[in-house]
C-alpha cells in the first residue's frame, strides 16, 4: 500500500499496539512517515482519553504489580495516580507531537449520531464515534486492531498487528 500523502485515522488499539512494539512493518511505516511530514495521522479526543487511561493501567500492572484490580488498586492510591500522570505526560504527550498526530475534539451532534451508527453498522458507541469522525474528514483508511470496521462499507482497514 502506497502510504505517502494519505490520512489515516488512528484507533486506541492501534497506538497501544506501536508503543508497546506489537505492530507489523505496515504500522511502522505509517508511523515512520507521518513523523516525517509524508502522511497525516488523526484521532480523536476521545481516543487519547482512552489510550491515556490504558496505558496508565498498563504501568501499574508492570511497576506496581497490580494485576486484574489496577483500576480499583490505583482508586485507593491517588499518589500512584499523580505519579502515573507525570510518567504519561512525559511518554504521551511528546508521542503525539513527534508523530505529528491531530487530535480531533469530539463534537455534542457527534455523540447524538452514536445510536443511529450503533443501528446502521453493528458497532458499540466508541466505534460509531471513531466512524462519525471519520466521515467529519472524508477519511477511509483506518488505523485499528478491531475488526468490527469491517462491517463499515466505506472504511479501508488497516490491521497494526504483527
Amino acid at each position: 500500500m502506497k502510504i505517502e500523502g494519505k490520512k489515516i485515522f488512528v484507533d486506541t488499539s492501534a497506538f497501544l499496539l506501536f508503543l508497546h512494539g506489537k505492530t507489523n512493518d505496515l504500522t511502522k511505516e505509517i508511523f515512520h512517515f507521518a513523523a516525517e511530514g509524508r502522511c497525516s495521522l488523526i484521532t480523536t479526543s476521545r481516543c487519547v482519553d482512552e489510550l491515556l487511561f490504558k496505558e496508565m493501567v498498563i504501568i501499574a500492572k508492570t511497576k506496581y504489580g497490580f494485576g486484574n484490580k489496577a483500576v480499583q488498586k490505583l482508586r485507593r492510591n491517588p499518589e500512584i495516580v499523580k505519579e502515573l500522570g507525570k510518567i504519561l505526560e512525559e511518554k504521551i504527550l511528546p508521542f503525539l507531537e513527534y508523530y505529528r498526530i491531530e487530535i480531533l475534539p469530539v463534537k455534542v451532534e457527534w455523540v447524538l449520531e452514536i445510536p443511529k451508527l450503533m443501528e446502521e453498522f453493528g458497532l458499540f458507541g466508541n466505534d460509531a464515534l471513531v466512524v462519525r469522525a471519520m466521515q467529519s474528514r472524508n477519511l477511509v483508511y483506518l488505523l485499528s486492531a478491531d475488526s468490527d470496521f469491517v462491517r463499515v462499507n466505506f472504511i479501508k482497514l488497516l490491521n497494526p498487528s504483527s
